[in-house]
């Protein structure tokens, strides 16, 4: 393994500390999050995409969208960060080279399968994590750069939200979380989305005794193409850079350009890291700092 072993502290935080729920779906979080700053004057321009940054003797000036153009002070980019750098900015301004992400190591992709059931599944708790027979090798195939391929033996996790929180299904209903890696590159098809989705839900139904195919009343499948089209993910990686030693603390990208001096990052590719408890994390960093500033 890669990961430094003061990552086990996980273990500790989930088993002895506890994960929290929001009650209502983790949208609730940015609900609350988005009225937090509508009173206090935050304007949100929604359905308009960055298209490029403008700079000037070193600084970024404004950004422009598909609907026109913005100027700010300073700004704070929290989309992907290597689409940021690549292709928003021009390469005199970038922090790190297109040689340096491709050298980077990334997490894998992610098969999201989000299904609705009219059926209670009585025999699958909450939280339900499979792990295939020789799950090591399961995993090893998700990161061969060189010939990535969907593992033989899958590994994935199932959430059923509504065990907890009766409002987020109707009431002889279920809600239904699937997340299965896969590799970044891969070839994301509508044909091995299926083929995967019933290998996936049949194998669900075998270890559990419940029976899921043919009660789906609502369901959407996210893959690797999703991530590249709704969020520039880089490579359709589901998570960004592995918490690797040299990709951990301090050797996570900067929160602040190093080219432009009023232009900041913030997000999963930052200190602390990919999370959604991090990534708040890190934008109480950079507040912090911006404040001080």
């Amino acid at each position: 393994m890669n990961t430094p072993s003061i990552y086990y502290i996980m273990n500790h935080v989930d088993l002895n500390m506890g994960v929290w729920y929001p009650m209502g779906g983790i949208g609730v979080v940015i609900e609350k999050l988005y009225e937090y700053c509508i009173e206090r004057g935050v304007e949100f321009c929604f359905k308009e995409e960055v298209t490029k940054m403008l700079t000037e003797k070193n600084n970024a000036i404004s950004v422009k969208t598909t609907k026109g153009s913005h100027e700010a002070e300073s700004i704070i980019v929290t989309a992907d960060y290597p689409h940021s750098e690549l292709e928003l900015v021009e390469e005199k301004d970038r922090s790190y080279s297109k040689k340096y992400w491709e050298n980077r190591l990334f997490a894998p992709s992610a098969l999201v399968i989000y299904v609705g059931l009219d059926r209670k599944l009585e025999g699958l708790e909450h939280h339900n994590l499979y792990l295939a027979g020789d799950w090591g090798m399961s995993f090893d195939t998700l990161y061969d750069v060189d010939d990535p391929e969907w593992p033989a033996n899958i590994s994935y996790y199932v959430n059923l939200t509504s065990k907890t929180d009766p409002s987020v299904a109707p009431e002889n209903g279920e809600s239904v979380f699937i997340l299965v890696p896969v590799p970044d590159d891969f070839e994301d098809t509508p044909d091995m989305r299926e083929k995967m989705y019933h290998q996936i839900m049949a194998h669900i139904e075998n270890v559990s005794g419940e029976k899921l195919l043919g009660y789906e009343k609502v369901k959407r499948i996210f893959g690797p193409e999703d991530f590249i089209q709704d969020y520039n993910a880089y490579k359709g990686t589901s998570l960004g850079l592995v918490h690797t030693l040299n990709q951990s603390a301090i050797f996570r990208p900067s929160h602040r350009s190093k080219k432009l001096k009023n232009l900041y990052y913030n997000g999963h590719y930052t200190h602390p890291g990919i999370g959604l408890p991090l990534v708040l994390i890190s934008s109480q960093i950079l507040a912090k700092n911006l404040l001080e500033k």
